[in-house]
């Protein structure tokens, strides 16, 4: 998984030289990466584990990149995450 996304991050690349300074791709990079620990770390799990967590991780490093271009965030996702997504 992390070499996939090293790959789609060098197309994207080639396509797009100056792709490192916009915010969607920074975002969706950081939401993939949360991805791919997120299902490193509770592949030993339950189901129900791995739909309470994983949004967690997702949401934390998405956090992160939307925190440093000045952008506040909510942790509403959060809370309803783990809600709504055993619905969906």
């Amino acid at each position: 998984l992390p070499r996939s996304i090293l790959l789609s991050l060098l197309i994207v690349t080639i396509i797009w030289p100056g792709c490192f300074f916009e915010m969607g791709v920074q975002l969706t990079f950081a939401a993939l990466c949360g991805i791919a620990v997120s299902a490193v770390a509770f592949r030993d799990y339950s189901a129900v584990t791995q739909a309470v967590c994983t949004p967690l991780v997702v949401t934390t490093a998405t956090m992160m990149i939307s925190l440093a271009w000045g952008y506040r965030s909510s942790w509403l996702g959060v809370v309803l995450n783990p809600v709504v997504v055993p619905f969906v």
